[in-house]
């Protein structure tokens, strides 16, 4: 069975009664499942599903170097999104991390995007993401998602993410919203 925003407690609780195959959870840059929730699924054997894992599109080159967005009736979701970011750091923090993605990303000739997918796609435990796609935007999102999977993160890369992602606080169990 696969399950969605369950944190470690719920995860065992359901755990004794049907097989737990994935574990649908909001994981991206800042927020990533706890230490525990990552064991259960090492002990048994169920890999995450992320969703958020673009923040919404927030995880991009648009939103570099740019001021906060106003959430509109079209992105009802960007205020989960930005209340997210503002629970890691804030504004600033979430520039800088762009900053560095955008550093990574030129390095591969690639896009903010592109690098901030691949990085949650190589997290342990992660199968796979949902990524939404806007219909009708005028560009090729999905062939821009899936040229992430090619892309092979250094331990500079990595390293370099992982420095900016600590400009906020650790986000554990995907804020579980539930």
């Amino acid at each position: 069975y696969g399950v969605e925003d369950f944190n470690v407690q719920m995860l065992e609780t359901f755990a004794q009664k049907l097989d737990i195959v994935t574990v649908q959870q909001e994981i991206n840059l800042i927020i990533r499942p706890a230490a525990a929730s990552v064991n259960f699924c090492k002990a048994h054997g169920c890999m995450f599903v992320a969703y958020g894992s673009l923040l919404g599109g927030l995880l991009s080159d648009r939103y570099l170097g740019a001021p906060r967005p106003v959430p509109d009736a079209d992105h009802s979701k960007m205020t989960d999104y930005l209340g997210s970011i503002d629970q890691w750091g804030n504004w600033d923090a979430f520039q800088r991390l762009l900053q560095a993605l955008d550093r990574v990303a030129k390095r591969h000739d690639k896009t903010i995007t592109q690098i901030a997918l691949k990085y949650t796609l190589d997290l342990p435990y992660v199968v796979s993401a949902i990524v939404g796609i806007r219909l009708g935007s005028g560009s090729d999102h999905r062939r821009e998602n899936l040229e992430a999977l090619q892309i092979q993160l250094s331990q500079r890369d990595k390293d370099d993410i992982l420095i900016a992602v600590g400009y906020g606080n650790y986000l554990g169990d995907g804020l579980t919203r539930t």
